[in-house]
């Protein structure tokens, strides 16, 4: 029997995690599409993002499946800049994408929760935004390598520690056995999800740059890091060189050499992605979907403080947007009816707000969009 909605209804799930977590290896066995590379150790075998369609008999769906790498990958020419480039151009791509799931896997098999999973989970968190956590399964992966005890206790600690933001804001967190059935589970939770718009997709429309969201802060944040840790060995090495020099020690100066040639390499690297980061990109496409309208019940709650300092657009009474160098104005509850204050959390909750995303809200309110 098919399924009441499947006709020319497009469905698009989003596979997400580190490297070696069996993204492309779920992907395989739905599809059973032997093009698709799955590794079978923890060097990555996905460089871009890639799609596959999948049919499920159960619903009549046609299902577009998305591979994407993961932000810690093993490959040494792919950089973390560059494959958020690559998963905001898809986004972008084809008057901006719609989403009805993603699925985030994680090896169970792992001792511990080490920095790179977790960077790559806080990337994710602000890749989504809040709005998209209840489209969200936490998947994790590798039971047949550790014993029913281990797991369910590492399961418990991860849904009660590290998952446990995502869990309170609406993700699911479901086991996966590498089985076929498994995998179906999991897929019918998310095909019959009302499709939504991730938050860097709202920021990029607003006219962000890449590195002005908040998935690109993180990673200009983890980079910023990663020199001040490259110059103090630049120093350190530096000091090694003088004194390989005053030895006459030309094998060790050899040595040095490759590695300072090595580290000016790495730091030539990070400002070129520093550059990407801060070209500008161009809207693309439609106004991205925005979040459903709140209750009236939501809506009393209080309207969250913008710092001081801060460049920020304000939606007054008159319904005119205003620019203000300084505090924004926050007007109270009988001032502002529930559409003013709904436009009010819309535009607050883009990192750098600006006039497109205020003409996304005229658009979802009137059908109707002007340019500025």
């Amino acid at each position: 029997m098919q399924h009441p909605s499947a006709g020319g209804r497009e469905v698009m799930i989003v596979f997400m995690g580190p490297t070696g977590t069996g993204k492309s290896m779920f992907i395989n066995l739905l599809t059973k599409d032997d093009n698709i590379r799955v590794g079978h150790d923890l060097e990555s075998q996905t460089i871009d993002v890639s799609t596959s369609l999948w049919h499920d008999d159960t619903s009549g769906l046609s299902v577009t499946l998305v591979d994407t790498p993961g932000f810690d990958d093993s490959r040494s020419d792919i950089t973390d800049t560059d494959i958020l480039q690559k998963i905001a151009n898809f986004l972008q791509g084809n008057g901006g994408r719609s989403i009805n799931g993603i699925i985030y896997l994680h090896r169970i098999s792992d001792p511990r929760v080490g920095g790179a999973a977790k960077k790559n989970l806080r990337l994710f968190r602000e890749l989504c935004g809040d709005e998209m956590l209840s489209n969200v399964r936490l998947v994790t992966t590798n039971w047949n390598n550790v014993s029913e005890k281990e797991g369910s206790a590492r399961q418990a600690e991860l849904a009660n520690r590290v998952f446990k933001p995502l869990i309170d804001a609406g993700a699911q967190m479901y086991r996966h056995d590498k089985g076929l059935a498994s995998a179906h589970s999991i897929m019918s939770t998310l095909i019959d999800q009302t499709p939504k718009t991730m938050k860097i997709q709202l920021e990029l429309y607003a006219g962000s740059a890449l590195g002005n969201t908040s998935a690109g802060a993180v990673i200009i944040e983890e980079m910023t890091a990663l020199q001040r840790k490259h110059g103090e060995e630049m120093e350190d090495l530096m000091k090694e060189m003088q004194e390989a020099a005053f030895t006459n020690d030309e094998d060790l100066r050899a040595e040095l050499v490759k590695d300072r040639q090595r580290l000016e390499q790495l730091m030539a690297n990070a400002e070129e992605d520093k550059r990407k980061l801060a070209k500008p990109r161009a809207p693309q496409g439609s106004p991205p979907m925005l979040p459903p309208r709140k209750s009236p019940n939501e809506l009393q709650k209080p309207l969250p403080k913008i710092p001081q300092g801060e460049h920020v657009q304000t939606w007054h009474s008159d319904h005119a947007l205003a620019s203000h160098a300084g505090p924004g104005t926050i007007y109270s509850q009988e001032e502002m009816d529930p559409d003013k204050v709904y436009a009010q959390r819309i535009a607050d909750k883009v990192y750098e707000t600006k006039d497109k995303i205020v003409n996304a809200y005229k658009f979802y309110m009137h059908g109707s969009y002007h340019t500025s």
